[in-house]
């Protein structure tokens, strides 16, 4: 019988924690499912637990490749799937024993093509109905009011166009948004919400998350993709929608200090498209939003968090 659900995991340097999540895997109370686990040039013993994994269990499929990123990981685990519906995990988390079960009832449940359900601790999905309306839920990926994570989700694998895994592969951080927003667009079927916890996020201080420097260069780069992500019917109203998101990332450039100080941060490209947003969607920023703006001193940037976490600006 073909499997229902295809887990795609990619694997990279985790040895410390792969058989966490592997066993977690096939300890499913869902039974109707394959796992695909994409070694991607992993330099440690990942690529050998893969392997033995595969040997004693015929559920579980392994490809080994050079190192190409996750975006390049997960497509390769797409493309080699035989299950109607994907969902991903990384390979230092691990799933609760009734993840697939809980999900895959709202399949049953409901006419959709993606399942989003919740991780420990995310309040955001409580405040949601069962059910939330297709432009609804592009909306709220488009300003981050929602998860943005690739996992804890069931996803139809027909919305897997090659659209969706074509970004640069600079693109390193937040590229989960970016292709969650393209499946987003995929579909016109309402999106089932699954309430209960089916994922557990592990935080790892190695990951990028965690040690990623962010750039205006880089800023300007992902966000021209965001605006490629996103379909021509909410083209002009996706410009205010990502105001916040890019002060969001102006907040990340200067808490990192990852940028010269000098008078050529001002006339930044991504900057003056910021400034046209603003004007165009006449957009009313906040005081602490003015200060990320106009300034970019370390000094001045801790006045501005301040202002916003204990003034509450």
């Amino acid at each position: 019988m073909s499997p229902s659900i295809s887990i795609i995991v990619p694997v990279y340097k985790a040895e410390a924690y792969l058989h966490r999540c592997v066993d977690s895997l096939l300890a499913q109370t869902f039974t109707y499912f394959e796992v695909l686990l994409i070694d991607d040039g992993s330099p440690d013993r990942s690529g050998e637990i893969c392997d033995d994994y595969a040997r004693k269990d015929a559920r579980v499929r392994v490809f080994h490749q050079t190192n190409g990123g996750v975006s390049v990981a997960r497509q390769r685990g797409v493309e080699n799937a035989n299950g109607e519906w994907i969902t991903f995990v990384d390979a230092d988390d691990y799933l609760p024993q009734k993840s697939l079960q809980t999900m895959h009832l709202l399949v049953e449940k409901y006419d959709t093509d993606l399942v989003v359900g919740a991780t420990l601790n995310d309040k955001r999905m409580k405040t949601i109905g069962d059910e939330l309306a297709i432009a609804d839920y592009r909306k709220l990926l488009i300003e981050e009011k929602i998860t943005a994570s690739p996992w804890a989700k069931l996803i139809r694998r027909v919305l897997f166009t090659p659209f969706v895994f074509d970004m640069p592969r600079q693109i390193v951080f937040g590229e989960d948004l970016l292709m969650n927003i393209r499946l987003a667009y995929q579909t016109n079927k309402n999106i089932a919400i699954c309430k209960d916890y089916v994922y557990e996020y592990v935080q790892n201080q190695t990951s990028c998350m965690h040690t990623f420097k962010m750039t205006l260069d880089y800023a300007e780069m992902y966000f021209k993709e965001k605006e490629r992500s996103v379909g021509e019917i909410d083209k002009d109203k996706s410009v205010r929608w990502s105001i916040k998101h890019k002060f969001r990332f102006l907040e990340k450039i200067i808490k990192d200090c990852a940028f010269s100080v000098n008078r050529n941060f001002y006339s930044h490209s991504f900057l003056k498209t910021l400034e046209r947003n603003i004007a165009y969607s006449h957009y009313k920023c906040s005081e602490y939003e003015c200060i990320l703006k106009k300034n970019h001193s370390k000094y001045i940037y801790i006045f501005a968090y301040c202002l916003k976490h204990f003034i509450k600006a």
